[in-house]
């Protein structure tokens, strides 16, 4: 690894979160961001708190969480929200279910996410830190947008 004072070495999540700490410091205004899986999810929750910069992760399946008293992985989550128990996004064609979830870090929600690739419903899912006001037709544009 080759690190030097004019370029520490960073993690993917660390480089992210130096990345928009520079971006606000230079006076960009932001309603939030959006990453992709790679970014540590414990560590992007609790900078969003601290800095109360909302975030959009998508995240991986096998992230466990506690939903309604029981510790589960996403991937369990989606098994018990199908996409006929999901809300159908008619403009996206996309089924959702936002449930508040938590970790050690505290809580947030999580969008169970499915779609239709080659006729087949599959998921994905997203973590959000924005407040309960961004609608999930909001977040799920914003996402589709990035």
């Amino acid at each position: 690894m080759l690190e030097t004072p004019m370029y520490p070495y960073r993690t993917a999540t660390q480089e992210m979160i130096h990345t928009v700490q520079a971006c606000r410091a230079a006076g960009v205004a932001m309603a939030g961001v959006l990453v992709d899986g790679e970014f540590g999810r414990d560590e992007v929750v609790a900078f969003s708190r601290q800095t109360q910069i909302p975030m959009l992760v998508r995240a991986k399946r096998n992230m466990t969480v506690e939903f309604e008293g029981e510790s589960l992985t996403l991937e369990a989550l989606a098994e018990q929200f199908p996409p006929e128990r999901c809300h159908l996004y008619d403009e996206l064609e996309w089924r959702v279910r936002r449930l508040r979830v938590s970790r050690a870090v505290g809580t947030f929600d999580v969008l169970i996410v499915w779609r239709k690739v080659h006729g087949e419903w599959t998921c994905f899912c997203l973590f959000s830190t924005f407040d309960s006001s961004f609608t999930v037709r909001a977040l799920l544009r914003a996402w589709k947008a990035r």
